[in-house]
């Protein structure tokens, strides 16, 4: 059986995050998404800088729970593009995601 890179990386990715550990409930309630600063626009040059004067820890996991699930779902678009995989519909595009 052949296999696309598209899909072995998404088989490694898959198992890498399946390993991960389950979230824990005694862990502090996160705040709500648009109450968190690490997931507003950041202002300013060089595709912003985050608000290090609001950031509190517990915006740190629900910030990178979201990223994670924001380049799960970009991985999943490059997977499903049903042209052949070439540099720069799998490579080029999983950099860009």
């Amino acid at each position: 059986m052949r296999h696309t890179p598209r899909l072995v990386t998404l088989i490694v990715l898959a198992g890498v995050l399946g390993a991960c550990p389950s979230r824990r409930t005694d862990m502090p309630r996160k705040p709500p998404v648009s109450k968190n600063p690490l997931l507003a626009p950041w202002p300013g040059p060089h595709g912003g800088v985050p608000p290090f004067d609001r950031v509190k820890l517990e915006h740190f996991q629900p910030a990178v729970e979201q990223a994670m699930a924001d380049s799960l779902a970009a991985m999943a678009r490059i997977a499903a593009d049903p042209r052949p995989a070439d540099f720069e519909n799998t490579l080029a595009a999983m950099e860009r995601a």
